[in-house]
């Protein structure tokens, strides 16, 4: 498929979110509002924590205000475009993925493309400015340029794990079990994790994508990491990318060798 093609598709599913969001534009009011509210007690929660003198070692509120601001951030991005990968098992199950086979486009891409919430992106980065003008000045531009590149490849890499999860369809059938197992991963991104143990951290770091999620760019903002630091949570960003990737086209072979639709 062409370029051209592909930001065809694009524009023509952002005119119909557009249109989606006009209809039922009651209902993204009341959403916008719920989450002002939610942010809202998030930060004086934090707020309170830290004038009770329980403050976590080197984070102090400013920080813990970037590491909202980049959490909410995954969680936009994650809800709006990534979160669908953990349902893909439906599509297998289902037969629906006879109708895609034959596409130019990817299956999986086309199956994500066509769950993305346009609007959804566009507020996740609205709410993220909020928050980072909240924070006060001194932030390092840079450093939240690369901040937000890490949060969007810890999304990839995620989806690339929920869709190993939903390949299991290949061989099982119906798993909506895994699809809420793949979905609790997010639960990761409450707080920084660098308050975790050392060797747990590394774990973050080479198996499952969790400090890459806010906690790596936050540190990236707001504290001078070293030489050292940065090597090793660069290969290790690097290393998880190549090892979910590597792993996602070999289930996928694999299932597709083996599928059979409904009408098969």
């Amino acid at each position: 498929m062409s370029l051209k093609k592909l930001f065809n598709i694009i524009n023509i599913m952002f005119l119909f979110e557009w249109r989606r969001l006009r209809y039922y534009s009651l209902d993204y009011i009341l959403d916008v509002s719920s989450k002002v509210v939610y942010l809202g007690l998030n930060l004086l929660f934090w707020y309170i924590i830290q004038e009770a003198g329980f403050t976590m070692e080197g984070w102090g509120y400013r920080d813990i205000v970037v590491f909202l601001a980049f959490s909410e951030l995954f969680y936009g991005l994650d809800g709006a475009v990534f979160t669908y990968a953990s349902r893909f098992w439906m599509y297998v199950h289902g037969g629906v993925l006879d109708n895609t086979l034959t596409r130019p486009m990817d299956s999986r891409v086309r199956f994500l493309l066509l769950n993305v919430d346009y609007i959804g992106i566009i507020l996740s980065f609205v709410e993220f400015t909020v928050l980072l003008l909240f924070a006060g000045n001194g932030l390092h531009v840079i450093g939240i340029f690369f901040g937000i590149l890490v949060v969007v490849g810890a999304n990839l890499i995620l989806a690339l794990i929920r869709l190993c999860a939903s390949y299991l369809a290949f061989w099982h059938g119906k798993i909506s079990a895994v699809s809420e197992i793949s979905d609790c991963l997010t639960s990761f991104n409450k707080y920084p994790l660098t308050i975790l143990p050392k060797p747990l951290v590394y774990v973050f770091q080479f198996v499952f994508p969790f400090y890459f999620f806010s906690t790596f760019s936050a540190e990236i903002v707001c504290f001078p990491i070293g030489t050292t630091e940065l090597v090793i949570s660069g290969a290790g960003f690097l290393f998880l990318m190549a090892l979910w990737s590597a792993a996602n086209q070999f289930l996928w072979e694999k299932g597709l060798e083996r599928y059979e639709s409904i009408n098969g």
